[in-house]
């Protein structure tokens, strides 16, 4: 996610305290730094916390129109994405003061709702949403579903232009949001 675009006063605070740790990394001149900004973590949109899709329900969730698109990326990708930014030979260029962007997959809510339904291989509700309904349903119940669907409510911070992305030189494969949802399911069976 990228903090800076999303801003300070949202409502989930560990958002000003992403923010708070930059500024205060900023600063100071002794330590080069970077902030590894990545896609939602792909996780976030399947149960537990279920951001875009509900399984008990047969639910998948789209903010404002299903070809809107958002980056994506697993916990693994950012393994890989990590060691090669603290190992690898573009070491020394990457550690920019700044934040560094990584992401694994790009998709639309489209993609997640029939990546949803093939892993499953059940029929899903798509139910779209708007920003009033998700500043509503916040109002209602703080889960981090109806969070998580809010943040793609406010419409930045979640999609990572390709000019701005860091894509190591040694080629690293990623995980598509497919192969995710795909391996989810299979493993909850």
């Amino acid at each position: 996610m990228d903090y800076e675009a999303i801003g300070r006063g949202y409502k989930q605070y560990m958002f000003n305290e992403q923010l708070d740790v930059r500024d205060f990394l900023r600063s100071q001149s002794t330590t080069r730094w970077l902030a590894l900004s990545t896609g939602l973590f792909t996780s976030v949109t399947f149960p537990p916390i279920g951001g875009l899709v509900d399984v008990e329900n047969k639910l998948v969730y789209g903010i404002e129109d299903w070809d809107n698109i958002f980056s994506t990326t697993t916990t693994e990708d950012i393994g890989k994405f990590t060691a090669e930014i603290v190992l690898g030979p573009e070491r020394d260029a990457l550690f920019v003061n700044g934040p560094v962007y990584v992401a694994g997959d790009t998709v639309s809510y489209r993609e997640v709702a029939d990546a949803t339904e093939e892993a499953t291989g059940q029929k899903f509700t798509r139910k779209l949403l708007n920003q009033k309904e998700m500043q509503h349903n916040l109002q209602q119940e703080l889960t981090a579903g109806n969070i998580c669907r809010n943040v793609f409510a406010q419409g930045k911070g979640f999609l990572f232009d390709s000019v701005d992305l860091w894509v190591p030189q040694a080629g690293l494969k990623t995980t598509s949001f497919r192969e995710f949802a795909l391996e989810f399911f299979q493993g909850s069976a």
